[in-house]
């Protein structure tokens, strides 16, 4: 039993996958389901998506939107648990200005700000890494040649984001390697992910939770 409360970027959105709505709402579905079989189970899923955002988007917003969804909770004593995935918007290249979106200590000073505020809420915080990309069409991304995306960049900026977790004791879910392996893991734009991406990435969190014994 829990509200479980993911907060991110456009990948947790779910963006451009037209078959399940994304990896977050296939958690919820998979919730909403186990709940069918089994009454006495309550979970609540909040996908908390935002397209283009950053730590730096989130930090000024992040304590005000957990506040609002974890009230019920609070109110009942349930269980909240918070899932962070951010760092692929931190990560990018502006090209016309020779720098990353966000820089290495300011994206883990975030990073660690996020964490600190989840924390007064609940001791079940979890980060998810971001995904891999297709680089043929990203390098620089089809959808604004103003910028690039690298895998480089994205396993950079994870590495930064395992180390505040270790300091931090917030969970680590590494989903990079293993979605990409996964054939046709990116949509047609390369950035996002395609349905069997985000199908993917579902199975690696839902195990991570289960692992965890969060659901």
């Amino acid at each position: 039993m829990a509200y479980i409360l993911v907060f991110g970027d456009s990948s947790t959105y779910g963006a451009w996958d037209y078959d399940g709505g994304g990896w977050v709402n296939r958690l919820r579905k998979f919730l909403d389901q186990k709940m069918a079989a089994h009454p006495k189970e309550f979970y609540m899923t909040y996908n908390l998506g935002i397209d283009g955002h950053s730590t730096e988007d989130w930090s000024p917003i992040f304590e005000e939107e957990l506040k609002t969804r974890a009230k019920i909770a609070i109110e009942y004593d349930e269980p909240i648990v918070v899932i962070i995935e951010l760092g692929g918007n931190d990560s990018y290249f502006i090209n016309s200005q020779l720098r990353h979106n966000v820089p290495h200590q300011e994206f883990q000073k975030r990073l660690q700000k996020l964490f600190s505020i989840a924390k007064k809420t609940t001791k079940h915080v979890f980060y998810v890494s971001p995904a891999p990309c297709d680089e043929s069409k990203t390098i620089p991304w089809v959808g604004d040649r103003e910028l690039t995306f690298k895998n480089e960049y994205f396993k950079e900026y994870s590495n930064l984001a395992k180390a505040v977790c270790k300091v931090e004791k917030v969970g680590f879910i590494d989903v990079f390697d293993n979605v990409k392996k996964t054939a046709g893991f990116a949509s047609r734009d390369g950035l996002h992910l395609s349905s069997k991406g985000h199908q993917k990435m579902f199975e690696i969190v839902k195990e991570a939770l289960i692992k965890n014994k969060i659901i």
